[in-house]
């Protein structure tokens, strides 16, 4: 090969490696120069959203009618997940609507349509509003409805892996949402979906890799899934809740995190990529309330999977029972002679919220006096009523008299299965005859 030939071969091979690592950037100038690659559909016709990076900067674009609104209530949100899982799982309320997010944000950006904007970070009680991001006036442009800034990735901490949700909200609905099938359009709508990157590839500004790297974390239909607790179910506080997960591809799952809106629960790592994971998580750590229970389950590309389940966590039954004297017919003379009936009321209560199991109430027969089975019955529906011939309230006790001679009963025990917590000044009565 001569020298005019290996010029002209090392020129191309040159240019080519030039138009392979070029760097991504995107003038903050309010015009649209993104690429179709990095278009990212939302849930409202009309409203476009775009993502792009470079090796120290994250570039976001929108475009919708309501960017040029003018309106103080309506407002562009972009909320930020860092994953450590430390974040907020409720967005901020804007006009009576708080989303349930898909993710555990750190960080949340806001525009107003009045042009003004802000940043937060979640301080682990609130959103904290001091622009933590450093979204400066150089950082933001708006043009008629388009609309585009930018975030400098050491103002998120150089996180290795960013999750991103984007939604539009006025004064009736929640809208122009990403990714395109993340909710439906509507009052206080929440989301399912988010998109996920893997910013320690930003270091590479590969062109032709850029869309590879956004992936759709996909909530509603995964194939993990997070078995238990059941979505919706009920417990009382104190009890252990088993969380289960299980996948059901081929992809080795090298970790799953459960956590719950208090934070972590726990972090379990498979040692031989297993695709069955169980933890116990123990209620009496957590407050009377309405949670949810998330499961993340990363697998060996490091793709995610995310579910979250509905868990009611009531408090603990508080039984209230009380014995007072509801009557006495006494005999002609008047007086407590043998003959006279005295008939005894037990009123109890479930004060809690969560159900009494189990329930057994027991009631030790007067000295000098024998039960009168006429006046057992009352209020007993759905006990079972047993005997003891013994002192000893510990001894063993029988659904039928003894012998058939009432005198022989000492001690009465009252069973049932549960005592729901609106079960409130229940009664059951007990006679007894005065010897």
């Amino acid at each position: 090969m001569d020298l005019k030939r290996f010029s002209v071969f090392f020129l191309i091979f040159l240019l080519n490696l030039i138009c392979q690592i070029k760097s991504y950037a995107i003038s903050i100038d309010g015009i649209n120069d993104f690429t179709d690659d990095d278009r990212i559909l939302t849930t409202t016709a009309g409203y476009t959203n775009w993502i792009s990076w470079d090796s120290n900067t994250l570039y976001i674009g929108y475009y919708g009618e309501d960017i040029d609104a003018n309106v103080a209530t309506t407002m562009l949100l972009v909320y930020f997940s860092t994953n450590t899982n430390t974040g907020s799982a409720y967005g901020e309320t804007f006009n009576g609507q708080q989303p349930v997010l898909p993710f555990r944000a750190d960080y949340i950006f806001q525009y107003i349509t009045t042009n003004s904007w802000n940043s937060g970070f979640w301080n682990g009680y609130s959103w904290e509003w001091n622009n933590p991001l450093k979204i400066a006036a150089g950082d933001l442009s708006v043009s008629g409805n388009y609309l585009e800034f930018q975030i400098f990735k050491s103002n998120m901490n150089d996180t290795p892996y960013l999750d991103i949700y984007i939604q539009f909200v006025n004064i009736s609905q929640t809208y122009g949402a990403i990714p395109g099938d993340t909710l439906i359009d509507g009052f206080d709508s929440n989301p399912s979906n988010f998109l996920s990157f893997g910013t320690n590839i930003w270091i590479t500004n590969l062109i032709s890799s850029s869309n590879i790297y956004k992936t759709n974390d996909n909530i509603d239909i995964i194939s993990n899934d997070l078995l238990l607790p059941l979505n919706y179910q009920t417990n009382t506080w104190g009890e252990e809740i088993v969380l289960s997960n299980y996948s059901e591809d081929d992809i080795g799952i090298y970790k799953v995190e459960f956590y719950t809106n208090s934070g972590v629960y726990s972090t379990i790592y498979a040692s031989n990529y297993n695709n069955y994971f169980v933890s116990l998580l123990n209620t009496s750590n957590m407050i009377p309330a309405t949670y949810n229970i998330y499961t993340i389950a990363y697998d060996t590309k490091n793709i995610k999977y995310s579910q979250t389940n509905i868990l009611e966590v009531l408090s603990a039954p508080d039984l209230s029972v009380v014995k007072t004297v509801d009557s006495i017919q006494l005999g002609s003379t008047n007086l407590y002679l043998p003959g006279s009936l005295v008939i005894y009321k037990i009123t109890y209560s479930n004060l809690g919220s969560g159900y009494a199991t189990n329930v057994v109430i027991c009631d030790k027969i007067p000295v000098n006096s024998t039960y009168n089975t006429n006046y057992l019955g009352a209020g007993t529906t759905g006990w079972e009523v047993q005997f003891a011939h013994i002192e000893n309230p510990d001894q063993s006790y029988d659904s039928t008299d003894y012998d058939g001679d009432d005198s022989n009963v000492r001690w009465i025990r009252w069973r049932k299965a549960s005592i729901a917590p609106d079960e409130d000044d229940k009664t059951i009565f007990l006679g007894v005859t005065i010897d």
